[in-house]
């Protein structure tokens, strides 16, 4: 993301910010959008984590502002559903963390799950973020 002007290019650090995980099966993130980003993957429980810092285009967004945001999630091995929860980060003040207070932007009220196979089974979070007045202009990451 990138807040209105400021450095254009994002913190370093990021602790637990590996490029992959052991787990190659169960839910997956099919889709994130956020504002005017969307990033739709295929999933077959091959790719685990992925960093698109590199390949999504940031999105532009202004403070004080509202965006929409969706994410969607499914079973990427077939039956069986398992609940889970989620969560959205965003390093509001560039300082290579998500630990600052303010910066967990989003979790789920409790757990859900998909509901059969994709898209028509799909587990669909969405919501509003609200950018704050004093978040760090310049680019930065967001962690779902």
């Amino acid at each position: 993301m990138i807040l209105a002007a400021g450095p254009q290019t994002a913190p370093t650090g990021y602790p637990g910010y590996a490029n992959s995980f052991p787990s190659t099966a169960d839910e997956q993130i099919f889709s994130v959008s956020f504002g005017s980003m969307t990033n739709a993957q295929t999933e077959s429980c091959t790719t685990n984590y992925t960093n698109y810092t590199a390949t999504i285009p940031a999105v532009t967004a202004v403070a004080g502002a509202s965006y929409p945001f969706t994410v969607v999630t499914n079973e990427c091995d077939g039956a069986t559903y398992y609940a889970n929860g989620l969560s959205i980060y965003i390093d509001w003040n560039r300082d290579g963390d998500w630990a600052d207070v303010g910066e967990q932007v989003y979790t789920s009220n409790g757990t859900s799950a998909a509901t059969g196979v994709s898209p028509g089974g799909d587990n669909v979070r969405s919501g509003t973020i609200t950018i704050p007045a004093n978040a760090a202009a310049g680019v930065t990451k967001m962690r779902v």
